[in-house]
């Protein structure tokens, strides 16, 4: 899982050329079926709607979590605890040597 420590969100123009790469607003816009003026009304406004984050990301291959805080949708703390690590921490340590038996068995 990526780790997000950005609190200062990123520039939504700068943050769709980062994801899509070489690819066109257009070739972006038909990867989540939308119109591309779509995406070009919302950047001139400045924003990307999070639903078009979202989707981006996930057509992108990238988690859409993380995306939405490096957008400013999110805080990092909102997504705090999804990780396998904060999982282990929130177990007891009867389930996590349950679970180690069950995999050395």
């Amino acid at each position: 899982m990526a780790v997000v420590t950005e609190s200062i969100s990123m520039n939504h123009r700068e943050w769709l050329g980062e994801v899509i790469g070489a690819d066109s607003y257009r070739a972006a816009a038909a990867r989540i079926d939308i119109d591309q003026s779509t995406i070009a009304k919302q950047l001139s406004r400045g924003v990307l709607s999070p639903q078009n984050v979202i989707a981006l990301a996930r057509a992108y291959g990238r988690k859409a979590g993380v995306e939405l805080v490096r957008t400013g949708y999110l805080r990092a703390d909102d997504i705090d605890g999804v990780g396998v690590v904060d999982a282990l921490r929130q177990a007891s340590s009867k389930q996590v040597l349950a679970e180690l038996d069950s995999r050395l068995t």
